[in-house]
């Protein structure tokens, strides 16, 4: 028998700590992660500010099944879809990138099913993750509240893009908030930038934050935006 959605990403879930939860956040990792190993990060980054943990909303972070991975020698590993090159003149891999994206619409599906309409669940993730989370949110699920990508970047010629196109001009795309260090070596910060001015260009209203002196990784500030935009786009609902 097939594992459910939710067992399927063995997710990490951070409840809500307040009586009712009517909010979801879900958080993807990058190439080779786990969910558990992303929470732990945000966990250690906001030790002293509360961690990532909300009244009102429900924090969850799957992990990616394993499948060979191009860009490691197609030695098997957590990643949310293959990559063949890594650099702004890729093509994505579409195969992979749809099939994960239904499997991951399942797990979302659970939220709206427990009650949280899909413009109380924002969608994000760290470097692969959040590249995920840029495809979930502009090309399938466009009703949700919001899209979070941490050093993360599209390629020039992206489906995301193209799909965007082909959206009537009138209905809205969720807000973004994108987040990347200038000393990224792995995921060079000008493609992050690049992706940014097109998803603009394209329509898509947000914000950019260049983090100086900082690598492919997280840190406390990253952490505290984060939870502040999150806290923005999905404030507490008093009945």
């Amino acid at each position: 028998m097939a594992a459910s959605p939710v067992k399927k990403f063995a997710p990490i879930i951070v409840s809500h700590t307040g009586k009712k939860c009517n909010a979801a956040v879900i958080l993807m990792h990058g190439s080779g992660s786990t969910g558990d190993a992303l929470r732990t990060t945000f966990s250690m980054l906001l030790r002293t500010s509360g961690d990532l943990a909300f009244p009102h909303i429900r924090v969850t972070y799957p992990t990616a099944p394993i499948r060979p991975y191009t860009l490691a020698g197609g030695v098997p590993s957590t990643v949310w879809f293959d990559r063949k090159t890594l650099g702004l003149e890729g093509q994505d891999d579409l195969e992979s990138l749809d099939v994960m994206a239904v499997q991951l619409q399942e797990l979302i599906d659970a939220e709206v099913q427990s009650g949280i309409p899909l413009n109380r669940i924002i969608l994000g993730g760290f470097s692969m993750g959040g590249c995920m989370a840029l495809h979930l949110g502009y090309r399938f699920l466009p009703e949700v509240a919001g899209v979070i990508a941490m050093g993360s970047f599209l390629y020039g010629q992206s489906a995301v893009y193209k799909d965007i196109e082909k959206r009537p001009k009138d209905l809205p795309l969720p807000p973004l908030l994108q987040v990347h260090g200038e000393e990224d070596d792995l995921v060079r910060f000008n493609w992050g930038k690049d992706t940014f001015t097109k998803l603009q260009n394209h329509g898509v209203q947000g914000e950019f934050v260049p983090v100086p002196n900082l690598g492919h990784t997280l840190n406390k500030n990253i952490a505290l935006s984060v939870r502040e935009w999150i806290l923005k786009r999905l404030p507490e609902e008093h009945s």
